[in-house]
């Protein structure tokens, strides 16, 4: 099922979105995000979708006629020093690539380049590294909303501190997230290393505060809470090492891991690879928690470069929680643990997920990611 954007093929979970928009249960946004000249009064145009994500502050707008904006500030509610904006398209292969046509501030990606993205199921975001702004993937979650729900769910390290070693049995690499509506507070329930074991580090209070559009500030951290029930926070963020990013979606018990059967796309991110990004697109194919990846040369005709990596997740399902799982990642021969969040039907959407933090296949102490959304 699909329609069309632009003459573009607009992919299931975006899709979802824009029959929810259509039917008025979506969100709604307070904010102008554009305005089109007709000679007379601006008409407001409000996005189709937004997304919002720490670093320090990311907006994402997806508007329905093809066209995207991003803007960067300092801090959120803050003026933007950085934004860019253009046409998008989803590939047919799921991705979401953004042409830069147009660019304002001095860390803008040029005009004339390609960015591109995985959407996990309208709840999330992951967009390719700004170059300005270091080489780490920016993760982003559905915004301009409070959600008035408390939130139970999984979370996976996004962005480990600087002083952080995944090959420590102290790691703090996925768990249980909270959010307490009564307070807008947030707290990570459990925190496991990657270590054989996976031994549970305990809690990490977040702290609460006001929140904004979605946005909440506490005195050591910066989070963004979503009513699809997905969360981004930049944990201890005032700490000398950068604290860490931990991403959040719903907990989700799977009945069997072949629930997460199929074909994916997504991105690997690698904090000890060699090369000029961190990031890379991949596809996946997974049968009975077993999965064989590929990196992608060109997300928009679909290239692929030959290298192939694989995933087993194919042990002990729902634990150490309900939706979790671990697994192994080999790349070269090369191997590394991982802790995952899983999901056979993200915001009821009908898309699958598959979410994990993990050593590093090139040097173990360093954070890879894989965040894989279904495309078939």
């Amino acid at each position: 099922m699909s329609i069309l954007v632009n003459k573009r093929y607009l992919g299931p979970s975006l899709l979802a979105l824009a029959v929810a928009i259509a039917a008025g249960c979506g969100e709604e946004t307070e904010s102008v995000q554009a305005e089109v000249d007709t000679g007379q009064t601006p008409v407001v145009v409000e996005p189709m979708v937004s997304y919002s994500g720490p670093g320090s502050n990311w907006d994402f707008d997806l508007f329905d006629d093809g066209t995207y904006s991003v803007t960067h500030s300092t801090m959120a509610g803050m003026p933007s020093e950085t934004s860019f904006g253009g046409s998008y398209e989803v590939t047919p292969g799921g991705f979401v690539s953004l042409s830069v046509d147009s660019a304002t501030g001095g860390n803008a990606p040029a005009v004339g380049s390609q960015l591109w993205g995985v959407d996990i199921g309208g709840a999330a975001f992951f967009m390719s590294p700004v170059a300005a702004y270091g080489a780490d993937f920016i993760p982003m979650v559905r915004g301009s909303e409070c959600t008035g729900s408390d939130l139970s769910n999984n979370w996976i390290n996004v962005r480990a501190r600087s002083s952080a070693d995944a090959a420590s049995a102290e790691g703090s690499y996925f768990g249980a997230y909270a959010f307490r509506a009564s307070d807008n507070g947030s707290k990570l329930d459990t925190q496991f290393a990657l270590t054989t074991g996976n031994p549970d580090q305990g809690q990490f209070d977040l702290g609460h505060g006001f929140c904004d559009d979605g946005v909440i500030a506490t005195p050591t951290s910066d989070i963004r809470v979503s009513a699809a029930g997905s969360a981004v926070a930049h944990a201890d963020a005032t700490s000398p090492d950068g604290g860490f990013i931990a991403f959040a979606m719903p907990k989700t018990t799977l009945g069997s891991i072949t629930e997460l059967d199929g074909s994916y796309n997504g991105v690997l991110s690698d904090a000890a690879a060699d090369g000029e990004s961190n990031v890379s697109a991949v596809v996946v194919s997974c049968s009975s928690g077993i999965c064989t990846g590929e990196f992608v040369t060109d997300i928009v005709t679909g290239t692929l470069s030959g290298e192939t990596f694989s995933v087993d997740l194919s042990g002990s399902l729902n634990v150490p929680a309900g939706g979790m799982t671990t697994g192994t990642i080999t790349v070269n021969g090369s191997s590394g643990n991982l802790g995952c969040m899983l999901d056979g039907n993200v915001n009821f959407a009908g898309e699958r997920m598959i979410s994990c933090a993990g050593q590093s296949t090139n040097r173990s102490y360093a954070l890879l990611n894989l965040v894989l959304s279904s495309n078939d």
